[in-house]
């Protein structure tokens, strides 16, 4: 017998999961295309159904604008900063 650890079936669990890459994907290449901040340093993933924003920027500055970039893509309140200034 196999042990069922979700409601979800197959094709849905594949979907959230391409949809996390998909927005974890989308909230990099708005960081990256920003002109006022250098998001070298910083790794987006996503937990559940929020981006995760990890790594160094340059100053405190650099990470209100780093989650604000990420607030335009994946919506406010759905951004967690890890980020460190340096």
């Amino acid at each position: 017998m196999v042990q069922r650890f979700s409601n979800l079936d197959a094709d849905e669990a594949a979907g959230r999961a391409n949809s996390a890459g998909l927005m974890a994907a989308a909230v990099d290449s708005a960081l990256s295309d920003a002109y006022d901040i250098n998001a070298s340093n910083i790794r987006v993933s996503m937990l559940g159904s929020y981006a995760i924003l990890e790594g160094t920027v340059h100053n405190r500055g650099d990470i209100a604008r780093a989650i604000e970039i990420a607030e335009e893509v994946a919506g406010v309140g759905k951004v967690r900063s890890r980020l460190v200034a340096r």
